[in-house]
């Protein structure tokens, strides 16, 4: 279903103009926006998943240092949270492989 609706998102056509019945089609495709989790998860995938999801799509930047950004503080072996009070942010640690384990298969991935 995600991926029936990410190609639905980014089908590209000129004459394609957003009507209700195009809203329609992506409504009864279950596709939900998922932007910002703010302080406690900036990937959107732990609010998804503890909303009842099973299967999650989500894009994001890498950090600067060319790793996937908050996506392993979701993973076990990180702090439950970084930075300086008032601002600290939490980690939403939800998966229970590590987060070391992780970042080693995500370096393999291949690069845009």
């Amino acid at each position: 279903a995600a991926a029936a609706a990410l190609d639905l998102a980014f089908e590209v056509d000129p004459t394609y103009s957003n009507t209700q019945a195009s809203l329609e089609v992506l409504g009864a495709g279950s596709v939900q926006a998922l932007v910002d989790g703010g302080y406690t998860d900036n990937t959107g995938i732990a609010w998804a998943v503890s909303s009842g999801a099973t299967e999650v799509l989500s894009i994001m930047n890498n950090n600067a240092r060319g790793q996937g950004g908050k996506l392993f503080d979701l993973f076990a072996g990180k702090p439950p949270w970084y930075g300086k009070p008032p601002l600290a942010m939490l980690n939403s640690q939800i998966f229970a492989e590590s987060a070391a384990s992780i970042s080693e298969a995500y370096s393999k991935f291949p690069r845009l």
